[in-house]
């Protein structure tokens, strides 16, 4: 099968940069810096929190959403249904995560224990 007009063949993509009108021609600039192989790249480190702790932040983000919605309520505000309906989803993705906190917290307790109860 040919490729479209100008491509290269699949053994030559990977190791060669692509090539610039400018370059075919023979007009680049004289002073063109060699690009770095891509192996030599060091990948960016994730420096936010660790996802355990984002998942606590989480929970705690939608405990405070639905309280508020609740005093609202307790105030006398009533709600559309579409309003209700959103509101039991932000309860049950809440329930969600608090499983899944609950489950990762009990998981460390239990890996602690058994750390703690080896003989040396």
């Amino acid at each position: 099968m040919v490729g479209p007009i100008g491509a290269r063949p699949a053994h030559l993509r990977a190791q060669t940069p692509p090539v610039s009108p400018a370059q075919s021609t023979g007009s680049a600039p004289a002073h063109h810096a060699p690009s770095a192989p891509a192996s030599t790249a060091v990948p960016a480190l994730d420096t936010g929190p660790p996802p355990v702790l984002r998942l606590l932040g989480d929970v705690e983000t939608q405990r405070a959403r639905i309280d508020r919605v609740l005093a609202r309520a307790q105030r006398g505000e009533t709600f559309s249904p579409p309003q209700l309906l959103a509101l039991q989803m932000q309860v049950y993705r809440y329930a969600q995560n608090l499983e899944v906190v609950s489950r990762v917290v009990d998981k460390a307790v239990s890996a602690a224990k058994t750390v703690l109860t080896q003989q040396v």
